[in-house]
């Protein structure tokens, strides 16, 4: 600064010293930004697991007030209607109004998941015709509820799929255990279809993990999001590849929370746990299985 008689005037920064500034800016946002963006997944690693447990807990609110069933998802063989299900005076599950054009069928659906559990999570859903139901899951609301923030594209497809064809659209990030929630036979033992009574310890079977959905061969047009298949999770994740876009079924995956993986338990009690580091290895010759080994799909059920 320099000094004229009375007046005084300042000096500009000279462009090294700008230079000088913006390389250290740049430096601190450098160092900065990982550690904001590990914050960030963080927390919403935190926010996930915290809705898988409000599903978990709505399923058990859903089996309370149905005679014991949580909510039916799954592909059903024969049907989504009551008499097909089960539940000819439907007290087991939720329904939707349906035109049954004719036919001799009840003028009632099984509701699809994320309208089953989501009466029980304070959203508002219509459970009249297909068409009031369709607009409810379509809410910006609803997809909230079921889609984690670190899912950067949710699947869109069906939980609730009869023989012919598939039940109103859902978007969802989130798997559930097709052996627990749906009537689907597998090595000819039909699943429990919601009847958490018949588990033996719920505290070792997962109910609802992060995930993707998948499209079932042969149709490849219905869209669903359930596990079946091998005792555990670490076993359906070997036989599925590890990640979705290598599989025609459901996945678990390991990118959105950087090789973790939330799961919440028929018991209603959530874990995050690690997944394996699959890359460049042989599936089969994984020492660490990151606890899946450990979450029960068929196990725990039965034995």
């Amino acid at each position: 600064m320099r000094r004229y008689g009375s007046a005084f005037t300042s000096r500009g920064f000279t462009l090294v010293e700008l230079l000088v500034v913006v390389a250290i800016i740049t430096v601190l946002v450098a160092l900065l930004l990982p550690a904001l963006s590990g914050a960030r997944e963080h927390a919403n690693r935190i926010k996930c697991l915290s809705t898988l447990r409000s599903m978990g807990q709505a399923a058990q609110m859903h089996a309370q007030e149905h005679r014991g069933y949580m909510p039916l998802a799954g592909i059903q063989p024969l049907g989504a209607w009551p008499d097909a299900v089960g539940d000819a005076t439907r007290k087991k599950y939720t329904y939707y109004s349906v035109d049954p054009m004719g036919e001799p069928r009840p003028p009632f659906l099984v509701a699809p998941l994320s309208a089953s559990l989501g009466q029980y999570m304070g959203l508002t859903l219509m459970l009249g015709s297909r068409q009031e139901l369709q607009d409810s899951l379509r809410s910006e609301l609803v997809y909230r509820h079921f889609t984690c923030a670190s899912d950067p594209e949710p699947q869109t497809g069906s939980t609730i799929v009869g023989f012919t064809a598939r039940g109103p659209e859902e978007r969802m990030s989130y798997l559930y255990n097709m052996r627990v929630l749906s009537l689907q036979e597998m090595d000819g033992v039909p699943g429990l279809a919601g009847n958490v009574s018949k588990v033996r310890r719920p505290a070792e079977v997962f109910l609802f993990a992060d995930g993707q959905g998948g499209v079932p061969p042969p149709t490849r047009h219905l869209s669903y999001f359930g596990v079946m298949g091998g005792d555990t999770l670490y076993d359906y994740w070997r036989w599925h590849g590890g990640l979705s876009s290598t599989s025609a079924f459901p996945a678990l995956d390991p990118r959105r929370h950087r090789n973790r993986i939330n799961v919440v338990f028929l018991d209603g009690h959530g874990e995050t746990l690690t997944l394996p580091d699959y890359r460049g290895q042989n599936l089969d010759e994984i020492g660490d299985k990151g606890g899946i080994a450990s979450v029960g799909v068929n196990m725990g059920i039965s034995n």
